[in-house]
Order: C-alpha cells, then structure tokens, then sequence
C-alpha cells in the first residue's frame, strides 16, 4: 500500500516516501491539502526505462566545454542527469553546460571487456559518441582497467590513437569546434588510466606513444594517474618519476587541487594551455570523487531540435472521417499520375499536422522527484567537502536509489508480460542508438566535419561503388495463340487493402512523409486515392518521380569512421511497396501458371535470369514497346 493510499484512508499526511520505501512521518499527521484526495498518486513513466550506471566504474571526470560555467545558476533538479552516463535524456533547449549536459565525460577504470555493449554506458539514446579502450583480458587478467570517453557529436569527436600495455590504457580523440570560431577550432584529449602496480617500463612505453602526439593543439591529460607521491604545488616527488619529468619538460599544468581519493591526489587534469576553468569536485560514485570543470573555449552549437510526429497519440477517427468525405474522384480525375499523387500526399501530410501531435524536449521529469531532490543534496555536499562523511553518505545513499528504482522498472516491465516492452528494455540495454557519423575521413584521408561536406561524400563514394541495373531487351514476337499474354489492365481495391496488410504498422521516414502506420490505420478511407493513382499510373505507363525517390541512410559496418566502411540503406516511399507488392503478386501469378517457379535459395539476380531464361524459351514473355519511366 503506497503512501497516497494510507493518507487518504486516515484523512491527514501521516505517510511519505523516501528513497522508494513508504515511511511514517513524527508527531500528528497533518491535514490533507485541498483537491488531495482526488490527485492521483505519482508514479513512474514509462519512458524511465533507461540504463543503469555501472557500479564497477571508479573514477568519472566530466567536461564541460563552457567557459561560463559559473555564470548560470546551479539546478540540482534538472542537473541530476547531467554528470551520470546511464541517466541520460534530451538536452534542454538552453544551449549552456548546464541546462545540457556535460559535452564530454571521461571515464577510467570501466572493467568493460569486448562482451559488453556501449548500451552499458550510454543507454538507448545517442546524446554521446562512446569511444573505448578496454583492458585485454587473459587467463592471468580477468578484469580491471580499461578507459572510455563519451563525447557530444556537436564537439565533431574522431578518434586519433589508442595505447595499451600492462596496467595502462590510454585513449586519444581529437573535438573540433565550427571552423568559423576566431579561438581554438580543436583540442586532442588524451585519457589515461594507470593501475598502481603499473611497471616502470609500460610507463617509459607511454610516454614515448605520448610525446609525438603533443602538437600545436591544445593538449589534454586526464584520468586515474595514480601517482600519490607527486606534490603538485611545488613540483616534487621523494623518488625519481619519470611521469612529472615528462611534465615538466613539455609544461603541462596540473589544475586538480583537491584530494580525489581519500587523502590522496590520484585524477589529475592536465594541460600545455591555460584553457582549463573552474575545477570542481563532483558527486561521488565510488570511492573516487568525480572532477567536473569546463575549457576556455567556445562552446559547441546547440543541437538543433527537429520535432516528430507522435503516432501513438494521433487523432485517426478524425483523419479517417476527413479522408472518407472528401471527393477523390472529382479531386483527381482531372490530373495526371505526377500531379493527382502530390495532391494526395500534400492532403495527407495536412491532415497528419493537424491530428497527429508533435514531440518536445522534456528535461528530466521521467525520474521519480526524490531522485532528483537526492541528487541534488549529494552534489551540495559533494561540493562544499568532497571527502566529508556527509557527502560520502549521500552518494551511497543516492547510488542505491537509483539501482532500487531501475530495479523497480524492470520489476514493472516483467510483470506486465507484454513481450514488446520487455525486448525494448532488452534492446536499450544492449543496444545504443546510433547518431548521426560525429566525423568522416574521406578516401583521401581528409577529415570531414559538416553535415554538407558529409552529405557530398557520401553521395560520391555510394554512386562510386554502386552498379547500374541489367537492362538486356527483350526480344520481340507476335502474340503465341498457345501461352496467354500477361496483362493487367486495372489494379482492384481488394489487392490494394491486401497489400497494405502485409505491411508492419510502422513510424518509418519516408521522401513523402507518410508512414506505413498511416496506410495501416486509415486502410479503408485511402483506398479510394490509390486506386485512382494506381490505375492511372498503369494505363499511361508512368509513375511519380516522388516514388523513384529514397532517403539514403549511411549505416556503419564497423566502429571505423572512414568513409568505405559504410554501406548504404535506402528508405523508400510506403506507397510504392504497396504498388510493389500488387505487381510482384500477379507477375508471380502469371509465372506459376506457366510452370515458372522461384527458388528461394537463389539470390534475386539468380531469381530474374532464370525466369527470364526460362520465359524465353517458351516464347512466352512480350515486352511493351512503352517501359515504365
């Protein structure tokens, strides 16, 4: 019984909740607040199904690419997700640090192996870019080590080196700023992780993979050093260390003044420039306390917002009142294939506006609110003394919240035994989105940046690879008395309601707009339009040009980014797999008739010589003189 429940029961606030568990408040409860009874209890949105932090992580430095950091007002309850991998959502519409989250969190010691998916870090959304460097395990080596950096695709991350050796693992990636800044236009940030049984030579190694990498970009040095004797402040060590003589000769700067792990200096921020600002200490997550601070840089563009059509909350009786009343026939009589389509289309697309609402960026609200009150009590504390039992307590305290709560979602999920929501929660937890390529290096090599210059290249090197169809001519004969001519001179409304049936009723992107949901949902009321179009696209041997259209959609083959390791998907319009499928029915038809059967362990290529090979031997195949356009 939750605690909504029992205050109403006994008509005062006597109950709480706290940190998931129902709780009894001291002293006489209270009087319940006007309207109480009738509120409905808070609960838990469906869409808080995300990842959950890994609690084998040990030390997480965030970045925050904004010089004003300080300027704005700290928001304990909309900065809850902000420093937290797993508890990731869509940034706010503010273009600062703060109300978006932290561009770029550095991540040492992960424990990660190749078994594990970037899900595990980043959830199901594609705010950040993963890039890992895990440790290799072996029979003598189980776990331990390994780095990872999750970056924001606005910041142009590519990855530049990786490094591994016993008890190091390091990680290089190069974020670039819009060219047309006057300030720095790319920093090279390299992460590290050293264990404290590290050998002097994996050092010496290091070092010397380190040293070429330093050039005139601003070069960053971050991560779990562990070098406990080094005192930062007068550049001293009681033993000869090889690392803060690679320091002092390259004149880095440490900016890290404050114990990280318990009453030592273990994370360490360093920099060839004085770029870094506003190092501050950050929630705890285990037993190291995280480094939050920003660069004296520009920050990135804020990612623009392009609203979607939520299907799921459509007004379809509506729509498919609208479309029943309205007169195909005289509407479309009169124009020819081109044109009565891109009428269609544009009526359609109206009326999705109008009925079919559309998304917006909500902040943080999915989380339960004490989460978020939690949160922002450890980070206070967290900030004031980094290393206090207080704030030590808080961090735990919060860190089992949010395990209790992911695992109170997943409870909810398994128990509500729908299939479809329990292989979503499996696919956020293996599965990360894939955003948008953060940078492409082209054939020559040359690293590209903007979406146009992607686009380009894109469209070049696919034209490249691509092959054109086999169009071999048909030969030409007189009618066979003995085999009947295939024809079909008009398409029925009976084959059009059949193959919108065979199609999944999904949210897909289409070049006209209109989804597969859409044909599924309004079935009965489209069919009157399409048969229109369809017959008139089959008696004037022509079809749209809006349907020889497709968005092409670069999907990576491997983790690289050069440009040959993608290939590309092609997303059609809905209504030409409709028309599509009515045509490959009747040829399939036609042929089965004659003794013409398909193998289905043939490739299509294999599928049409053999057809056609077959066809021509009998003389039974004619071709129109007039081909589709």
């Amino acid at each position: 019984m939750d605690a909504f429940t029992m205050n109403c029961k006994i008509g005062g606030l006597a109950y709480g909740v706290r940190d998931e568990k129902l709780i009894k408040f001291n002293g006489i409860p209270r009087p319940l607040p006007d309207g109480y009874e009738s509120r409905p209890p808070r609960g838990y949105s469906d869409s808080s199904i995300l990842n959950h932090t890994n609690p084998v992580i040990n030390t997480s430095i965030l970045i925050e690419s904004n010089a004003s950091l300080n300027e704005s007002n700290v928001n304990s309850s909309s900065n809850v997700l902000s420093s937290l991998s797993p508890m990731q959502s869509k940034p706010k519409e503010t273009s600062s640090a703060k109300g978006s989250g932290y561009h770029v969190i550095l991540l040492s010691e992960t424990w990660l192996t190749s078994d594990d998916a970037d899900a595990f870090l980043m959830g199901s959304l594609g705010d950040y870019v993963a890039f890992r460097k895990d440790r290799i395990t072996n029979a003598e080596i189980t776990r331990g080590g390994g780095v990872a950096i999750l970056c924001s695709p606005l910041l142009n991350p590519i990855l530049f080196a990786t490094f591994s050796s016993d008890g190091i693992e390091c990680l290089v990636i190069d974020i670039h700023f819009p060219s047309n800044r006057k300030t720095l236009s790319s920093i090279r940030i390299c992460l590290i992780y050293r264990s404290p049984s590290c050998p002097a030579s994996s050092l010496a190694l290091l070092l010397s993979f380190i040293e070429p990498l330093i050039s005139n970009l601003p070069f960053l040095i971050c991560g779990d050093l562990n070098f406990p004797s080094i005192d930062w402040s007068r550049l001293t060590s009681p033993s000869q260390n090889d690392f803060l003589s690679f320091v002092c000769d390259h004149r880095l700067t440490q900016f890290v003044d404050f114990k990280t792990r318990g009453e030592n200096l273990l994370d360490l921020v360093l920099c060839n420039e004085n770029i870094v600002r506003n190092v501050t200490p950050s929630l705890p997550f285990a037993d190291h306390t995280s480094i939050s601070f920003s660069l004296g840089v520009p920050p990135p563009p804020s990612s623009e917002f392009v609203p979607s059509r939520q299907y799921h909350l459509a007004d379809w009786e509506s729509i498919n009142s609208l479309l029943s009343s309205h007169d195909w026939t005289l509407a479309l009589s009169c124009l020819d294939t081109e044109n009565a389509f891109s009428y269609f289309s544009e009526f359609c697309n109206s009326l999705l506006e109008s009925f079919v609402p559309k998304s917006s960026r909500s902040p943080f609200s999915h989380y339960p609110k004490h989460l978020r009150i939690l949160y922002g009590k450890s980070q206070r504390a967290s900030s004031f003394a980094p290393n206090s039992i207080r704030a030590v307590s808080l961090a735990k305290r919060f860190e089992r919240a949010l395990r209790v709560h992911s695992e109170r979602v997943e409870s909810r999920v398994i128990d509500s035994k729908n299939p479809k929501v329990f292989y979503s929660l499996c696919k956020t937890r293996l599965n990360s989105s894939k955003s948008a390529p953060p940078g492409i290096i082209d054939l020559n090599g040359a690293h590209l940046l903007t979406n146009k210059d992607k686009a380009l290249a894109f469209s070049q090197y696919f034209a490249s690879v691509s092959t054109l169809p086999l169009q071999a001519p048909l030969r030409s004969s007189a009618p066979s008395s003995t085999f009947p001519l295939f024809d079909l001179p008009s398409i029925s409304p009976a084959q059009i309601l059949a193959s919108i049936a065979s199609l999944a009723p999904k949210c897909n992107f289409s070049p006209d707009g209109l989804p597969n949901i859409f044909y599924s949902k309004c079935k009965f009321s489209i069919v009157s339009p399409l048969l229109i179009i369809f017959n008139k696209s089959l008696h004037s041997t022509s079809i749209p040009s809006l349907w020889k259209q497709a968005i092409v959609k670069p999907i990576p083959k491997t983790s690289s980014n050069s440009i040959n390791t993608f290939r590309p998907i092609s997303l059609t319009c809905s209504v030409t797999k409709i028309f599509e499928k009515i045509l490959i029915s009747e040829i399939t038809s036609y042929l089965d008739n004659l003794g013409v059967t398909m193998q289905s362990s043939l490739k299509f290529n294999d599928h049409i010589s053999r057809i056609v090979s077959k066809a021509r031997a009998k003389d039974v195949i004619f071709a129109d003189p007039i081909r589709y356009a």
